[in-house]
């Protein structure tokens, strides 16, 4: 009867984990998300690879780790006050042209985006100035700026300029330039695109 109990016991388990797995839904992949664009103004952007390397305090190549957390929008917070909403990740750096950043370090990486949930339970981006999130596991040339947050415990880097700050690393040399969410900046971000690679990418 123990046995029998037993045998009983661990079919049911099996078959509770086997529709358990079954049940449970994938989160999102965030460069499958609609965006919503939310407008913004640049007192300056760099039309040329001169003035995004003389306007820009670090250049590397680097990597985003799959560890991004959103960080909603925030109105009179009684700790942190107003913030918008961002979304933080870790960058790991593969190599480094300017600034005091070094191969390996890791060093929390902020983008102008965050993840949204309306009443109607559907989820989409929130960007700003068009910017389009870089993929996690994607080595990148990042133009950054250093900064800093309560919110995130201190220092922490940044895009120069959205869409004209990150620029995917490609794969056997070909070059595939990630698809842009802002189509006003595809023809700027083409031509940036091609003199950042072949400066940057042996």
């Amino acid at each position: 009867m123990k046995k029998y109990l037993c045998v009983c016991i661990v079919v049911l388990l099996i078959t509770t984990l086997a529709f358990s797995g079954c049940s449970v839904e994938k989160e999102p992949r965030v460069q499958d998300l609609p965006i919503k664009n939310m407008g913004g103004y640049l007192a300056k952007n760099p039309e040329n690879l001169n003035d995004l390397e003389e306007w820009s305090t670090c250049i590397v190549k680097g990597v985003l780790a799959d560890d991004a957390v959103n960080h909603d929008e925030m109105l009179n917070d009684p700790v942190y006050g107003d913030s918008t909403g961002f979304t933080s990740s870790t960058l790991t750096i593969t190599e480094t042209f300017k600034g005091d950043l070094s191969p390996g370090d890791q060093v929390a990486f902020v983008e102008p985006y965050f993840v949204k949930t309306n009443k109607k339970g559907e989820t989409y981006i929130v960007a700003y100035c068009g910017y389009t999130p870089a993929i996690p596991g994607q080595e990148y040339v990042f133009f950054l700026d250093p900064s800093e947050s309560p919110l995130l415990g201190g220092e922490y880097y940044e895009i120069s300029f959205p869409e004209r700050s990150r620029y995917a690393v490609p794969s056997k040399n070909e070059i595939e330039p990630l698809g842009l969410n802002n189509q006003e900046e595809e023809g700027t971000y083409q031509r940036l695109y091609k003199q950042v690679i072949d400066k940057y990418v042996e």
